[in-house]
């Protein structure tokens, strides 16, 4: 054992040999045990929480003498912002069963860096490019608001839903193809508005996004399942995704959002009133 003073109030705080993290019992302060002496980290209010302080878990800090590790986080409101798909598995113990009636339907997502080329007749790429009888949505071209007014390369986001069959099945045949497969079939389909756009090519990327998005099947949208998923935990676990609405969208992303940020305010500042007021 043996005595630092602290970096804030100068007051004297034991330490263990071991000791990496330490709170000053006299004003509250957050520091870090150095070779030297301390570095002060944070502050903590006067009811000994941390204001601005991160823990991680298996973290030791010593306090009034008695070293503590973080064995978990406690909060007292927390926002689900991931898919509906994995709460079983983070919350095993809670009701679930309606999550069967969720589906999740399988994208392939292609980023290809090319050399400017000749897009021929008519409107030059924009943002957001549909291929007239496509197999998949188009390409976004990711550096359209570039400043530049002659970039050197183009990168084009090539979007595929992977639809014809049952995802389960589509998620199969998806990694049991190869990235040459997979490259010619993206290949095949730009070649129908861009015929040479293969010598302009200077790279492929290829990546399968197995839960891409919700699938909005026969009777989700207003059925029970969705209202289900939709109710906080105890009022303090928010749920905010979109596959909440049944349709991947931003907008609705934004909504459930919103709406979980207000609950929590609710939670937290206006207990007893509506927060949209």
């Amino acid at each position: 054992m043996k005595q630092r003073i602290c970096t804030k109030c100068t007051n004297q705080i034991s330490v263990n040999d071991n000791d990496t993290f330490v709170a000053c019992p006299k004003c509250f302060s957050y520091q870090e045990v150095t070779e030297d002496g301390m570095k002060f980290l944070s502050s903590f209010k006067n009811s000994n929480r941390p204001k601005e302080v991160c823990f991680e878990l298996g973290q030791s800090i010593r306090v009034n003498g008695r070293t503590y590790t973080i064995t978990g986080i406690t909060q007292r409101n927390v926002i689900w912002a991931v898919p509906q798909m994995l709460r079983p598995y983070v919350m095993p113990q809670q009701k679930s069963d309606f999550l069967k009636d969720f589906s999740y339907s399988p994208w392939m997502v292609a980023n290809i860096q090319t050399k400017p080329f000749d897009t021929g007749r008519g409107q030059a790429p924009s943002w957001d490019n549909v291929i007239y009888e496509g197999n998949g949505l188009g390409y976004v071209l990711s550096n359209h608001q570039e400043l530049a007014q002659y970039p050197k390369t183009w990168q084009l986001t090539y979007y595929k839903p992977l639809a014809d069959l049952e995802p389960a099945e589509e998620r199969k045949r998806a990694i049991a193809k190869t990235h040459e497969e997979w490259k010619n079939e993206v290949l095949n389909d730009l070649r129908k508005a861009h015929p040479k756009i293969e010598e302009s090519i200077l790279k492929i990327d290829i990546k399968l996004w197995g839960h891409a998005m919700i699938r909005p099947i026969i009777g989700f949208i207003h059925g029970q399942a969705r209202h289900e998923a939709q109710q906080s935990l105890n009022n303090k676990i928010h749920f905010a995704h979109s596959d909440l609405s049944g349709v991947s969208i931003f907008e609705e992303a934004f909504f459930y959002g919103y709406e979980a940020a207000g609950k929590v305010i609710s939670n937290t500042h206006h207990k007893g009133t509506n927060y949209h007021g």
